[in-house]
């Protein structure tokens, strides 16, 4: 079984936890402060006695100056400043009341000092806390095994190479599939353990006998595996052998519709050169981790053209659109010409070097609303680091690179751009890890909390939607909407995102029952033109009412109005969100199958104040809409009963959050004394029986 790490969650997962991010390097003698998410540049300003200093808030989100002695305090909105003048010689601390406290997260220093004196050195901001993936020793089989150490069982397939070279595993990260490498000749005992310990039932050995031995596949079969094997003559053929055995033809991830062509496979580099073998890897390192979020397989090819069999898979899989990986010396124009020549369209996503062209997939990933769950640094200039870095996509991450100590200027702005495009997230905090072999000051540099004390998990949710208006009738408009509180107590945060509401006028909270219209008690944030969704910190708000709220919340709702429904677009009362259970869907996992092979999905469940199952569901490559979906009892290897309908989409769009009113006592019951003996299935016209399933997994940990 794929482990689907909350990869999809972004369409609609916008909402209350809060990551500090990078703190920019010191500057002597500022006058100046940018506030960006999460942190004050400079982190310590040091200034003349006398002297005014501004602080801007140049970020997206809102935040706050607020000094440690209580000297100021101010509370500033995207674009706002503040200007002080220290009176006295002295150091001021100071923090964010939202992202940070006097100790730790979002704070800052202002160092004074008199007038003829020597200025102090600034303060380096700490190295915040980060995670680190660590292998066991400085092997490759250690390296896989970290990777794989992350995931729960049982994973069904596991693919398994050779440790010493990577050229039949180029194309393995693009199946999301865990893989593990061994020596040619014998199996690694700890390859072994940890098959074991995934409760892995098929082992996928990728190349010849010459890369896994049949040797090694005797020990597996001796051991109680199903071992099949996937080898080309060359690499290009295992590739495509490969993409036959774990995808078929469905024009790659193109759900919603979109007038932009959607990719349906990957092509990048099949060989180094001489001088530089690394090369032949390189650009799949981040390739391989976009394919599994995209679902789409890779191919490969050389220098001198497009292979007829890879031009063959295109044309019988009816793929008409692909991503060429790197530039012109990685993928040159004879290979263009080939798909040319087919009548497949392409575009290529490249930089001017290797750390460059991982960024560049990692923002065309963005451009396309794929989601990944994290970002995982790898050495992309290390010759094993392959086998540090293929296991990433395992996780649903996006890869970047770093070089020995060195972060890459393209690296830190891809990382800026990833923390403030999840500013808030329902469903745990999104966090960057270092592989293994990074140099542990690389990993010092793009240090990221992965999860802040400082702003709890959404406290109080509503799944908003059309039918909730009173009256009825808004549409089909759908969302999520929540309210937490750092945890000072002080002020209040809010967020939401819709789906299918355009232009969006208003939004609030509300004093009402469900089914009652109520008074606005307090006034929330509109996006921009053309945008969604919303976000923001309420500093100066009656505490005695959010006190309230949270206390009473099924008394109050959230209500976004547009502009074709003023009078509301989407509501719904709010509840406590204390826990969620996750069901992880893929085709593979249907029983009988087959289910649909390029489509995952991913399901939140939760139960709101009226004891109803809610549900935030997210498919992506389905052939056509959901027809249906539900909650079924039985294992992972059975078929059972329809438990619970869930609703799907309306308008036929991929992502759909509702709370279900069938839910009666003995449902509830039942599901939440075993959430584990129970599955969610969606059905499409193309798979009636079920497109992609996933078991509920109540104790699911984002690593």
């Amino acid at each position: 079984m794929q482990r689907f790490v909350r990869s999809a969650t972004a369409v609609l997962a916008t909402a209350l936890l809060v990551l500090s991010v990078l703190a920019g390097p010191a500057s002597a003698q500022a006058t100046e402060i940018s506030i960006i998410e999460f942190a004050y540049e400079p982190y310590d300003a040091v200034v003349e006695l006398g002297t005014t200093v501004e602080w801007t808030n140049n970020g997206t989100a809102t935040h706050t100056v607020t000094a440690a002695d209580g000297s100021f305090d101010n509370l500033f909105n995207p674009g706002d400043t503040f200007s002080y003048t220290p009176e006295e010689a002295g150091q001021i601390g100071y923090f964010c009341r939202f992202h940070g406290s006097p100790d730790a997260g979002q704070r800052g220093f202002l160092t004074v000092y008199e007038e003829g004196t020597e200025a102090p050195e600034p303060q380096v901001p700490p190295t915040a806390e980060f995670t680190t993936v660590t292998a066991t020793d400085d092997s490759n089989v250690a390296a896989a095994i970290a990777w794989t150490s992350l995931l729960d069982g049982p994973q069904e397939t596991v693919l398994l190479g050779r440790d010493d070279d990577f050229a039949d595993l180029l194309a393995a990260g693009a199946t999301g599939r865990p893989f593990l490498v061994t020596p040619t000749d014998a199996l690694d005992d700890r390859v072994l353990a940890e098959l074991q310990r995934l409760t892995a039932q098929q082992v996928v050995v990728v190349g010849g006998t010459a890369a896994v031995s049949e040797d090694v596949v005797g020990e597996l079969e001796a051991a109680g595996f199903t071992v099949t094997r996937v080898a080309g003559d060359t690499r290009i053929e295992t590739a495509i052998d490969l993409a036959d055995r774990f995808f078929v033809a469905g024009g790659g991830f193109a759900q919603p519709p979109s007038d932009t062509p959607q990719p349906g496979a990957i092509i990048a580099r099949a060989f180094g050169t001489e001088d530089n073998p690394t090369a032949g890897f390189a650009d799949s390192l981040g390739a391989a981790s976009a394919g599994a979020n995209m679902g789409i397989p890779i191919l490969v090819a050389g220098p001198d053209g497009l292979p007829a069999g890879v031009g063959s898979f295109l044309a019988t899989n009816g793929i008409g659109h692909v991503v060429v990986v790197g530039g012109e010396a990685a993928v040159p124009s004879a290979v263009t010409d080939g798909l040319d020549d087919l009548g497949i369209t392409w575009e290529r996503v490249a930089g001017a070097s290797r750390d460059g062209t991982a960024a560049a997939l990692m923002g065309y990933m963005d451009g396309l609303g794929v989601q990944y769950g994290n970002v995982v640094l790898v050495d992309g200039f290390n010759d094993n680091a392959w086998a540090q870095g293929f296991g990433a996509s395992a996780l649903r991450s996006a890869v970047l690179l770093t070089n020995g100590p060195d972060v890459p200027a393209v690296t830190q702005d891809a990382l800026a751009t990833f923390e403030s495009s999840v500013l808030l997230t329902f469903f745990g905090a999104r966090n960057v890890r270092c592989a293994p072999g990074v140099d542990e000051a690389a990993c010092d540099v793009v240090g990221a909390v992965v999860f802040t004390p400082f702003i709890s998990p959404a406290s109080v949710i509503g799944i908003l939607e059309g039918d909730n208006e009173v009256p009825d009738g808004a549409g089909a408009g759908n969302g999520i909407g929540g309210l937490a509180r750092p945890s000072d107590g002080g002020g209040m945060c809010w967020a939401y995102d819709t789906l299918l509401v355009d232009t969006i006028t208003g939004a609030h909270v509300h004093r009402a029952a469900a089914g009652e219209n109520g008074d606005v008690v307090i006034p929330l944030g509109v996006p921009g033109p053309g945008d969604h969704e919303a976000n923001g910190c309420l500093l100066d708000v009656d505490q005695d009412l959010v006190d309230e709220i949270f206390a009473n919340p099924g008394e109050f709702y959230i209500n976004v109005h547009s502009e074709e429904f003023g009078g509301g677009a989407v509501r719904d009362n709010l509840f406590a969100f204390d826990e969620f259970i996750v069901a992880d869907l893929s085709g593979d996992q249907e029983v009988p199958g087959p289910g649909a092979p390029m489509a995952g999905g991913v399901s939140f469940l939760t139960v709101n104040d009226e004891d109803q199952v809610c549900h935030l569901t997210i498919a992506g490559g389905l052939e056509g809409p959901a027809t249906a979906a539900h909650i079924h009892t039985g294992g992972a290897d059975e078929s059972g009963d329809v438990l619970l309908a869930l609703s799907v989409s309306p308008a036929g769009i991929p992502v759909h959050a509702d709370c279900m009113e069938d839910t009666t006592p003995d449902v509830l019951s039942a599901f939440l004394a075993d959430p584990a003996g129970h599955y969610v299935n969606v059905h499409t016209d193309a798979f009636p029986a079920g497109a992609i399933r996933g078991q509920a997994n109540p104790q699911y940990i984002i690593p």
